[in-house]
């Protein structure tokens, strides 16, 4: 006997397949001639309307336009019948970059919450490297894996594995990793409502891209990792919301092997010079290869070893030369402090694990890379003083660069460039809230991570904190602080260990003159301690304006710093002229954001004012 949701999901199946042969192009093709039969006045016409549609579909296949909405909706599992539970999609690219950025927020997000599990869905053939995270996935072989599968008939298995997928784990979640989104995969998540679509994708969406017009539509939020160098924003309009974050990076600097360990385990010399070589094109057995040179020209250095990786991915290299040693493993970061300096193409991993973790690099960029800019990347590197990038490459060149590469070795302080926050750390954070909450932690919600870096540098731990507005940067703070939060918005009560006041919007003289919504209620100032080492001015929001705390500056607690967050905003820079003119403060700081970006690409600031 047949049981009621089994039949449930075989008739849902039927649909899709039904659904899938009615937009076909043959379908649609034979439908419209069949339909002049039937109407005869139509058959003139065809001469017209024939190519027309045909010229319809071929932008439909292109993503020029949008194609026919799915018919039949699935919606059969509520949100309540809904597990804690991510289904992860990254696509199998060139390398690994979908997968590493994918595997390091799983991690972290585990991390946070050991109940959350995490479900990878991947053309990555690479399965095995999920087990000690002990992720499981489902593997899709990708459409050129197969002989003789048309793009279509790939599409529709892509859209059934990945449908049975979310009727067997029902995620709340659903993140995909990749470039292009396949025309299955938007089928299968735009089938359910109460699913939340997150699409991460390095790079801004380009006027003219080649990305289907209506893919943007299927998901709730953008995540956009950021790169060495500002990117603007979107030229392609959407009005789906936008997160952005730092690099993302799989490894923490305390899951590195140390150097010993690290160079016994390579079979490595203690005393050596070690050079990590990591580059995708040219063959090493090719003696005019970019990597058979920098080899060659490395070895000549009788002291220096070199570590040569090979891709998971890639076939074997076949390669007998004195003191060159292959590493063929998963990531080969854990080995970052068993070498001196790397040579490497300057990929987006490759290249943020490299600054993370404290290598001085010679850069390759491949300058046929298509959307990854990488020689505007690496110079990166050059300007910040930990990178020399060699863009015409002969013989002459890699000597060269190498000769330069080995000359930084002892003189290299990596402390001298500033680490940003992993863009895992920050996003583990976001994404849960999101999944939790429904709300998105985006510009002007959170403080930049520049902000709670100058707090943990300035004011001791354990102090005593008041924050007007409370937000995503609440938790950071509460951990280490005492902490008061006064907040408008009864769901953002209670989102982290602080002292909570519920304040409402009430009418303020000074809101009416700039034509604000108003302030917190006054009440407040009976509720909290009458000293503070810190103020921070991030509420109420922008939507309804902060001017109103002019009116009150009498009734504040003293403190020894008042910080005003957003001051790059017309509306906070004047709070800060305000306050300088009222406190007459000792010192200003001001604290731009690196990577916490306005829709315009403009940096974040805050401004700190220190009071006694």
């Amino acid at each position: 006997m047949v049981s009621k949701r089994t039949r449930q999901k075989q008739i849902a199946r039927l649909e899709r397949k039904i659904d899938r042969l009615e937009k076909s192009v043959s379908i649609r093709l034979g439908s419209h001639i069949v339909k002049a039969m039937r109407q005869p006045w139509r058959a003139p016409l065809l001469v017209l309307t024939l190519p027309w549609l045909m010229l319809k579909l071929g932008f439909e296949m292109l993503g020029k336009i949008p194609a026919p909405e799915t018919k039949f909706q699935s919606n059969s599992i509520s949100f309540d019948e809904m597990n804690n539970t991510i289904v992860m999609f990254p696509t199998n690219g060139v390398g690994f970059g979908h997968f590493t950025r994918m595997l390091a927020l799983a991690k972290r997000m585990k991390n946070r919450d050991p109940d959350l599990e995490v479900i990878f869905f991947t053309t990555m053939p690479t399965l095995h490297l999920l087990k000690p995270y002990g992720i499981p996935c489902h593997h899709i072989s990708g459409p050129k894996n197969f002989k003789n599968l048309e793009s279509s008939d790939w599409n529709a298995l892509l859209e059934e594995e990945l449908t049975i997928c979310f009727e067997t784990h029902r995620p709340k979640m659903f993140i995909f990793d990749g470039a292009f989104p396949y025309r299955g995969m938007l089928r299968a998540i735009s089938a359910s409502s109460t699913l939340q679509k997150v699409w991460m994708r390095r790079g801004m969406f380009r006027t003219g891209s080649s990305i289907p017009v209506d893919s943007i539509s299927h998901f709730d939020l953008i995540i956009h990792p950021q790169d060495s160098v500002t990117t603007n924003e979107s030229k392609l309009d959407h009005d789906v919301e936008t997160l952005r974050s730092p690099p993302i990076v799989l490894l923490d600097e305390n899951e590195l092997l140390n150097r010993t360990s690290a160079r016994n385990r390579l079979m490595l010399p203690q005393t050596s010079k070690v050079v990590y070589v990591q580059l995708g094109a040219g063959q090493i057995n090719q003696i005019d290869s970019e990597v058979r040179l920098t080899v060659e020209a490395l070895i000549a250095h009788s002291d220096v070893h070199v570590v040569l990786g090979e891709s998971l991915l890639g076939d074997r290299l076949m390669i007998d030369l004195p003191r060159v040693h292959l590493v063929r493993d998963y990531p080969n970061s854990m080995y970052f402090r068993a070498f001196d300096a790397t040579i490497q193409a300057g990929g987006y991993n490759s290249y943020h694990e490299t600054k993370r973790f404290g290598l001085p690099a010679l850069f390759y960029p491949n300058m046929k890379t298509g959307m990854d800019d990488q020689l505007t990347r690496c110079k990166a590197a050059e300007r910040e003083g930990w990178g020399e990038v060699i863009v015409e490459r002969n013989e002459q060149s890699i000597k060269q660069g190498i000769s330069n590469l080995l000359d930084k070795i002892g003189n290299f302080i990596p402390e001298n460039f500033n680490k940003i926050e992993n863009g895992a750390d920050k996003l583990a954070i976001d994404l849960k809230w999101y999944m939790d909450t429904g709300k998105c932690f985006n510009e002007g919600w959170m403080l930049p991570a520049e902000t709670l870096n100058w707090i943990q540098k300035n004011i001791q731990k354990g102090s005593k904190i008041l924050e007007f507005g409370s937000g995503h940067g609440s938790h950071t703070l509460s951990q280490d602080y005492q902490l008061w939060s006064i907040e408008h918005d009864v769901d953002w009560i209670g989102i982290c260990d602080s002292n909570y006041i519920l304040a409402k919007i009430c009418d303020n003289p000074i809101s009416t003159e700039n034509g604000e919504m108003g302030w917190y209620d006054p009440e407040l100032f009976s509720q909290i301690p009458d000293d503070f080492e810190l103020i921070i001015i991030d509420g109420p929001p922008g939507s309804i304006g902060r001017t109103g705390i002019l009116n009150h500056l009498k009734d504040m607690p003293s403190t020894t710093w008042i910080m005003i967050d957003d001051s790059d905003r017309d509306a906070e820079t004047n709070l800060v002229t305000d306050f300088d003119k009222f406190y007459s403060p000792m010192t200003i700081d001001e604290i731009k954001s690196e990577h916490s970006l306005r829709t315009d690409g403009t940096k974040r600031t805050s401004t700190a004012l220190k009071i006694r």
